[in-house]
């Protein structure tokens, strides 16, 4: 496993929509109309803005027609509408609209209101990157990355990320950073990855800032401070980012580079586990199943076992087997016990394996049976644990 994910969402990492700004300059002869529409726009008068916007757009006006796909893209003052939003988006990129050509390759690369044409966004893509556009530069850099309309290339990933990364592109720094880092089809560069975190970082980027915090964590290319590891988590978790809040939240209970802090801990924990964080949904449950931090409160341990536990987490499926047997946060059930430790034992847990056996002496042969088809539908619904860990 890489030291760090690279999890590039559509929502986070992927091609990113810019609305890019509109300079207020506009030449002598612009309508008055859409000075107003622009005006509303800006007040976030969004229905009044469209009605100046559809005028000047069918009169063929380049800054109306791209102003009028950025609404239907959006849904705001129209409804959202990707296909009109696409063709208002081409009728401004056809005069040479330069926001109007990059929100069109993004439509392209998704498959919004246009078939999902990689080539096609590439070629509007290429002549706003040669011209030194941060955010078309980075896209390329994806493209390339992924193997999206091109076939796979790091080292042309890398020239385009190094091109938006010298124009401060914080996600661009990033991706920079850890092609240097993974080493895959570009030489590992521990020097250049640091160098392109710290500068992602200091941009605000939260998955640099994590990066970095990762790398003074185990030492690699930084002396080990775990320290320095508490202070990057601290600027990433704070800017939402899960994994650095469940890194975070290890730091703190065991007072490593902080002052030992479970109350503290629990808080993060939490909110990792609510982003889904299988390893974080774990460590709360057992905060709260053992009154670390905090009361105990059996039936909020039931609950984070449970989630951890469908997210194929192996020691939270054999703790929730045990509170079913218990019957602590829960109603005692036997049979479910019995499911979920079969599911841990299939996913590793001898302990698991263990008290599995023990407890099916409880049980009548067709109970039995239940008890291990049970056991196959838990084990269908779970998913793949696999955060990673310091």
């Amino acid at each position: 496993m890489n030291l760090i994910t690279h999890t590039l969402s559509q929502s986070k990492h992927g091609l990113p929509w810019l609305f890019m700004a509109i300079s207020l300059g506009l030449a002598q002869a612009a309508s008055a109309r859409l000075e107003t529409a622009i005006a509303a726009y800006h007040r976030h008068e969004y229905r009044i803005a469209a009605k100046g916007f559809q005028e000047d757009a069918e009169r063929g006006d380049a800054v109306s027609q791209y102003f009028l796909g950025s609404l239907y893209l959006e849904g705001k003052g129209l409804p959202q509408d990707h296909h009109l939003a696409a063709l208002w988006f081409r009728r401004a990129a056809d005069q040479g609209d330069q926001a109007a050509r990059y929100n069109l390759a993004r439509m392209y690369s998704q498959g919004l209101g246009v078939r999902r044409d990689y080539p096609a966004a590439i070629a509007l893509l290429q002549p706003l990157a040669q011209a030194g556009d941060a955010p078309a530069q980075f896209s390329l850099g994806y493209l390339h990355s992924n193997g999206l309309g091109v076939p796979r290339n790091e080292a042309e990933a890398a020239k385009w990320y190094r091109k938006a990364a010298k124009r401060e592109h914080a996600l661009a720094q990033y991706n920079l950073g850890f092609l240097y880092l993974q080493g895959k089809d570009i030489p590992q560069d521990l020097k250049q990855a640091v160098y392109w975190f710290q500068k992602g970082a200091k941009s605000g980027n939260s998955d640099a800032q994590y990066a970095l915090g990762r790398l003074y964590h185990s030492g690699q290319g930084l002396p080990k401070s775990a320290h320095e590891a508490h202070g990057w988590y601290q600027k990433a978790a704070e800017q939402g980012h899960a994994q650095a809040q469940y890194n975070l939240a290890q730091l703190l209970r065991r007072g490593l580079g902080t002052t030992e802090d479970i109350k503290t801990a629990r808080n993060w924990y939490k909110r990792a586990a609510r982003q889904g964080h299988a390893r974080a949904q774990y460590n709360l449950a057992y905060l709260y199943a053992q009154g670390l931090g905090g009361e105990t409160e059996a039936n909020k341990a039931f609950r984070w076992y449970r989630s951890a536990a469908l997210a194929g987490h192996a020691a939270a499926q054999g703790n929730l087997a045990a509170l079913h047997a218990n019957g602590k946060g829960t109603p005692r059930n036997p049979l479910r016990a019995y499911a979920w430790w079969r599911v841990a034992a299939m996913n590793g847990s001898q302990r698991a394996q263990k008290y599995s056996l023990s407890i099916a002496s409880e049980f009548y042969p067709l109970e039995l049976a239940d008890g291990r088809e049970l056991s196959w539908i838990l084990w269908t619904k779970q998913a793949s644990d696999g955060e990673t860990t310091p």
